[in-house]
């Protein structure tokens, strides 16, 4: 476990994201050959079928890994405030809440699929493999809220180095499943969706044994289904909020999408193509954000404020100073990239 409550805070978050930057990287890696694989197997209508709709799932999926966020806040916090019992009953409500979230909005999501997908207006070239991704996606909600949560849990603890490796596996078990699925099989875009779920799945369930074993305090016991009512409020109160700020950050793509799926099926390629690299563009980003708030987060359990902010300046610095320098790689080379990425020769679908 890492303790960030003491040494140089400069040093805490550099050290801190070189390892989830390193696994960021291999996520790249995966997206590339993710695109290419999809771009270049199924084509560009393919991107076109997952873009139509991927505004939704951020919606619904960002929902969830908020309070998925949320949640590993308070075990932060606790960490920092070493206290192992209250990391346990953390770490429990935690799964608790976790697992009767993303069982609830997934029965729900499936259910309203056609309606939802209806509003969206998305073209009838698209609508079956749109509606084949997002229901295929939903059912696999409570792995995409597992594997963030104990991603998030092992970031709690301050074990980067140890996420990498499985972030890593993850990508390639992905990238494995992705030719398999695809290529071999024919599963279309349902396959990019169950390769997806697979592989975190897989991993999940190796994150959740490696935290069993590695950290006495998170082993699980006969005891810890009689979920706690002051411990659900408070983590409740935390992470519902984040992630309703997710939510609503992806709101406006959906509104960017109903508008976009009335337009030409070029247009609705291009923005697929340019969602998925603006994706790969602005990861590292947020991965300074995620080692900046563990590194709050165990400071202020252990009440350091002055160390929050020295924290804060230093992410700051490092957020600038990347987003000036990709911004304008891709301002200026973004068709060049788009063209290589997919294969693309549609002047329509690459110039949008």
């Amino acid at each position: 476990m890492k303790d960030m409550t003491i040494g140089s805070p400069f040093k805490h978050v550099i050290y801190f994201t070189i390892p989830l930057l390193l696994g960021n990287f291999a996520q790249q890696l995966y997206t590339l050959a993710d695109t290419v694989i999809v771009g270049r197997t199924l084509g560009t209508s393919a991107l076109g079928s997952i873009g139509a709709v991927v505004s939704l799932i951020f919606f619904i999926q960002g929902f969830v890994i908020g309070v998925g966020s949320g949640l590993s806040i308070v075990l932060a916090q606790r960490f920092g405030s070493k206290n192992e019992q209250r990391i346990h009953d953390s770490y429990v409500t935690s799964m608790g809440i976790a697992f009767l979230l993303s069982v609830v909005i997934s029965i729900v999501s499936i259910l309203l699929s056609d309606t939802l997908l209806t509003a969206l207006k998305i073209p009838q070239a698209l609508y079956s493999d749109s509606k084949a991704y997002f229901t295929t996606a939903m059912f696999g909600l409570i792995i995409v809220m597992g594997f963030n949560l104990f991603s998030n849990v092992m970031r709690a603890m301050g074990s980067t180095k140890t996420l990498l490796w499985y972030s890593v596996l993850s990508y390639a078990l992905n990238f494995l499943l992705d030719v398999i699925l695809i290529v071999v099989f024919s599963f279309g875009v349902v396959g990019v969706a169950i390769a997806t779920m697979l592989s975190q799945l897989i991993v999940s369930v190796l994150i959740f044994r490696h935290l069993s074993k590695r950290y006495p305090v998170l082993k699980l016991n006969k005891n810890d289904w009689k979920l706690k009512g002051d411990e659900l409020r408070l983590h409740l109160t935390i992470s519902v909020p984040i992630g309703l700020q997710n939510s609503i950050i992806s709101i406006g793509n959906i509104v960017l999408q109903f508008k976009l799926n009335e337009l030409t099926l070029g247009n609705i390629e291009a923005h697929a193509i340019a969602t998925r690299l603006e994706g790969m563009v602005t990861a590292p980003m947020m991965t300074i954000g995620v080692a900046t708030a563990t590194f709050v987060a165990q400071n202020y359990g252990a009440g350091l404020t002055d160390r929050i902010w020295q924290g804060i300046r230093t992410s700051l610095i490092l957020s600038v100073t990347y987003g000036f320098f990709m911004g304008g790689l891709v301002y200026f080379k973004g068709s060049t990239i788009v063209a290589w990425l997919v294969g693309a020769t549609n002047e329509a679908t690459t110039n949008s």
